[in-house]
């Protein structure tokens, strides 16, 4: 964890060099604005597609689980299963 925050404050001290400023905090807010946007609406579209996969494995579990309950029954009956 160290390490990881130390090269990346290596590295920003690197993009800036020694003879440039430091941003803002205004410019920093500005340019992390649009990222959080996006960031948003791909956690939005993540959480949506989460609960179709959800309810499709539901669905998945419930046939399997019908299917099992009828294979069942035909073996008990004698009839060929498919």
């Amino acid at each position: 964890m160290r390490v990881e925050k130390s090269q990346t404050v290596c590295s920003v001290l690197n993009r800036y060099g020694k003879d440039k400023k430091l941003p803002t905090i205004a410019s920093l807010h500005a340019e992390y604005a649009p990222m959080l946007t996006e960031k948003k609406q791909a956690h939005r579209e993540y959480r949506q597609t989460k609960s179709e996969m959800q309810s499709l494995l539901t669905a998945r579990s419930n046939v399997q689980r019908l299917l099992n309950i009828t294979e069942g029954m035909e073996r008990e009956r004698g009839a060929p299963t498919i």
